[in-house]
């Protein structure tokens, strides 16, 4: 019976060693790992010359450099570009306003809403 015993227990060490090894094996697998992370948020797109603001269901609202964007309501954002070449006064915020600038050249991540955009370094009170 002793012998017996010492089997059942070999067997299953066995099988525990088994059992490891394939999950292991498929943790390890490129079907089971875990997507790759950017560093960064991704940023929209935006053609050279506008003011862009990339909506959060991948629409991108265009303003020509020089020009004004009053939406109303506001737009939900995943990104804003400033792909002019001045600065850019931006309204944001829904309800509670906030008043920022965006340089040339610059970009933010959202979400966040944008009521207005036009250029000059100063927002109108």
């Amino acid at each position: 019976m002793t012998f017996v015993r010492r089997a059942t227990v070999a067997r299953g060490a066995v099988a525990l060693t088994a059992s490891v090894a394939l999950t292991a094996a498929l943790a390890a697998s490129p079907a089971n790992a875990a997507p790759a992370r950017s560093a960064a948020p991704a940023v929209g797109v935006c053609a050279v010359g506008y003011f862009c603001v990339n909506l959060m269901n991948g629409t991108v609202v265009s303003v020509p450099q020089g020009s004004i964007g009053h939406w109303s309501p506001p737009l939900l954002a995943g990104s804003i570009v400033n792909a002019t070449k001045v600065t850019y006064c931006e309204v944001l915020g829904s309800g509670i306003l906030s008043f920022g600038s965006l340089g040339a050249g610059q970009s933010q991540t959202g979400p966040v809403y944008i009521d207005e955009a036009g250029p000059g370094p100063a927002c109108p009170v």
